[in-house]
């Protein structure tokens, strides 16, 4: 598993460079009492993918997001709109590991901002390392104008129980190594310069303090409306209540908005965009 994890990467990472992790997830790891050294139920392969574009660390964040090859596909929107490096940790156990790594390999080859910004994690349990089988299907020969994601044919990630969300959101922040990160679901489409306006936000308020945690409070759209594309069009939205806030409408308590009427006034105050993201139930 070793040799086939290095040969892997070699191949995928012959035009960029892997970087270091920086102070923000020594941090992060710190308030969160975490250390990975104590996590022995998943294995990681940090920076198996590596973006090709360099950013600085100062003033940038990072979008830290993670999901199986099923869902790796919303990266195509995330990629577009985020104007930073994103780091994604793909979930891999067992023979999902082909599967995975061609949908990765498809989006880097269609996408120009998939391959330039973001990187690539692997984790998958301890007990269910990933392994490759001779007769693996590649779609090279489809253009890229009419190949479809997720890709067909692919192992359905349901038999390997409950998906590990916290693992993959640890493994997916242990190569950030910008001043700040945005922890995020895969399917959560940021407002369009949300890392711009963030970092002018901080400075004008003066409000640098890495003790610091700020909430963006989510919104869902139907899919018959365009996603809109700043604060202004979300604000629309809500009037016309063609946009409500995310998981309003769940059935699981733990799932439903928090002192939403708090968060909603909090975003609102800045001239920061609110994250959103299209209803996918």
């Amino acid at each position: 598993m070793v040799h086939l994890m290095k040969r892997m990467k070699n191949q995928y990472n012959e035009n960029s460079q892997q970087k270091q992790a920086g102070d923000t997830s020594v941090f992060m790891n710190k308030l969160l009492n975490y250390d990975p050294n104590d996590d022995i139920d998943y294995e990681r392969e940090l920076g198996f993918v590596n973006a090709t574009d360099d950013f600085p660390k100062t003033d940038m964040i990072t979008l830290v997001t993670q999901g199986s090859w099923k869902y790796a596909h919303h990266l195509i929107e995330l990629a577009d709109r985020w104007d930073g490096p994103i780091s994604v940790a793909i979930y891999t156990p067992g023979d999902s590991f082909d599967i995975a790594c061609e949908t990765i390999h498809q989006l880097r080859r269609c996408y120009t901002k998939i391959r330039r910004k973001v990187t690539f994690s692997l984790f998958f349990p301890s007990k269910l390392p990933p392994y490759s089988s001779a007769n693996k299907t590649r779609f090279d020969d489809i253009s890229c104008k009419n190949i479809t994601f997720p890709l067909p044919d692919g192992t359905p990630m349901e038999k390997f129980g409950a998906y590990p969300t916290n693992a993959g959101r640890n493994t997916a922040r242990m190569v950030v190594y910008t001043d700040y990160i945005l922890l995020a679901d895969i399917e959560l489409i940021p407002s369009r310069n949300i890392t711009s306006m963030f970092v002018e936000m901080l400075h004008r308020d003066g409000k640098t303090d890495k003790n610091v945690v700020y909430v963006i409070p989510p919104f869902e759209v139907s899919e018959t409306v365009p996603l809109p594309e700043n604060k202004q069009e979300l604000l629309q939205l809500l009037k016309k209540k063609q946009a409500i806030p995310f998981h309003k409408v769940s059935s699981d308590k733990e799932l439903a908005p928090t002192s939403i009427r708090q968060t909603r006034t909090m975003c609102l105050s800045y001239s920061l965009a609110c994250r959103i993201s299209k209803a996918y139930k």
